[in-house]
């Protein structure tokens, strides 16, 4: 999901974005989208991953967007 503006977003969620050289914001939790914006010709790796975890917190976060209760 490549956005040219993050001001919409709440602020929790503007914490995972950051500014490409190409002028657009990535979404730092979605890996293949950090490799497409790599700018490189190639083959990019397909993300394997189903879900992330906030550093210090007992959750998992799956791409759904959706909570997980770790404890």
């Amino acid at each position: 999901m490549d956005m040219q503006n993050i001001d919409h977003l709440p602020v929790e969620e503007k914490q995972h974005f950051i500014l490409c050289e190409c002028g657009e914001y990535i979404d730092m939790r979605d890996l293949a989208e950090v490799f497409s914006h790599l700018h490189i010709k190639g083959r990019v790796p397909e993300a394997e991953w189903s879900f992330s975890v906030k550093k210090g917190e007992p959750a998992a976060y799956p791409r759904t967007g959706s909570r997980i209760d770790l404890n």
